[in-house]
């Protein structure tokens, strides 16, 4: 790691960030796509009953958070314009 001066953290290396980044995310996206996964046991009609409008808001609320997810890696977006409209995404089943 670099020294940032006295009293503060050594910053990492870019070395240092990417070796992060890839152990961060090779727990991450398993994680991830398993979850997505089990949404798909929700198809069994013999356990479940839905209307195919709940099933439209799930996958919008899935795409839209994936889209935004992308968005932040992407150099000429602000985060601020990324974060809003994730949480009014997440549908609310009533």
């Amino acid at each position: 790691m670099q020294e940032t001066g006295e009293g503060k953290q050594p910053a990492a290396s870019p070395e240092e960030k990417l070796a992060k980044f890839k152990e961060v995310a090779t727990r991450r996206i398993p994680k991830a796509c398993k979850a997505i996964r089990l949404l798909g046991n929700l198809s069994n009609r013999g356990s479940y009953a839905y209307e195919q409008k709940y099933v439209d808001q799930m996958f919008e609320a899935l795409e839209t958070a994936l889209a935004e997810t992308k968005a932040k890696f992407q150099p000429d977006k602000e985060e601020k314009e990324v974060r809003t409209t994730l949480h009014r995404s997440i549908p609310k089943f009533t």
